[in-house]
């Protein structure tokens, strides 16, 4: 943690480990972001240039996308929506759809998304 300027500069080192299933994974960036916003702050966020942001790809600083979604519903069109949604998100990226609840655990289990967006009548 440093100042600089009018700046608390505060770097936080991942060590890539992700928490094990059903272990407690807190709030992270979202947690860090809305406590920032309630002093009055900003948060800015990501890997540093050249650096790996923890993704499983291998990508680097800005071409990096921090969030991996799998998309699950019975209706083509909503699923398409969701998609344009969140693909216009410059950190999100839909890695893959499921009509089904069974093709959505099939899907996730082979992509490995870090979350699903599914609605509960999924069948």
């Amino acid at each position: 943690m440093r100042v600089d300027g009018d700046w608390l500069v505060v770097e936080v080192v991942n060590d890539g480990v992700r928490a094990a299933p059903g272990g407690d994974r807190g709030y992270g960036l979202v947690g860090m972001a809305e406590r920032v916003d309630a002093l009055g702050g900003s948060l800015l966020a990501g890997a540093a240039p050249g650096q790996r942001c923890g993704c499983p790809r291998d990508c680097t600083g800005e071409d990096c996308v921090s969030l991996r979604v799998l998309v699950a519903d019975d209706q083509a069109m909503v699923r398409t929506g969701f998609r344009l949604i969140l693909n216009g998100e410059p950190d999100i990226e839909v890695v893959g759809e499921a009509a089904d609840g069974r093709q959505a655990v099939s899907v996730a289990r082979e992509l490995r998304p870090d979350v699903t967006l599914m609605t509960s009548a999924c069948p």
